[in-house]
């Protein structure tokens, strides 16, 4: 049996075609399996103050969110982070003074990866920063 030169290589090409479409849909499952997609963290503010922020700040490891303009009462925007424990460096900005409430340590027990937070932020005395982290 003879086959035709233009036949033979039809099949080869659609043969070709059909294993390298396979091949690339392995590997596109085997990345997804071995790099899942990131999931996100989002963090916000709660302003349980008697001060309107002019500006506020996040600090976690080596990333820094700011949030501006947060009125009393209210929460700020939800931004990304990366991580997040129960502490976290927090500065506040109003108009009449600065605050900072710095962790004296940092519990890894409480790192959280993904979801969504805010921290609390309230006043002792007017002068001092409590903060406590909440999720929704």
């Amino acid at each position: 049996m003879k086959i035709n030169g233009s036949v033979f290589y039809t099949f080869f090409i659609v043969i070709s075609i059909s294993l390298l479409t396979s091949c690339e849909q392995i590997i596109d499952n085997v990345t997804d399996d071995l790099i899942p997609e990131p999931e996100s963290l989002m963090v916000g503010l709660r302003n349980n103050t008697p001060y309107n922020w002019k500006r506020a700040e996040i600090r976690s490891g080596n990333v820094i969110q700011i949030y501006d303009n947060t009125k009393k009462g209210t929460y700020s925007a939800y931004k990304l982070f990366n991580s997040i424990h129960s502490e976290a460096v927090i500065l506040i900005q109003t108009e009449q003074e600065v605050f900072r409430y710095t962790p004296k340590f940092y519990d890894e027990s409480t790192e959280v990866t993904e979801g969504t937070y805010y921290f609390e932020v309230s006043l002792v005395d007017l002068k001092t920063l409590v903060i406590k982290r909440k999720s929704f």
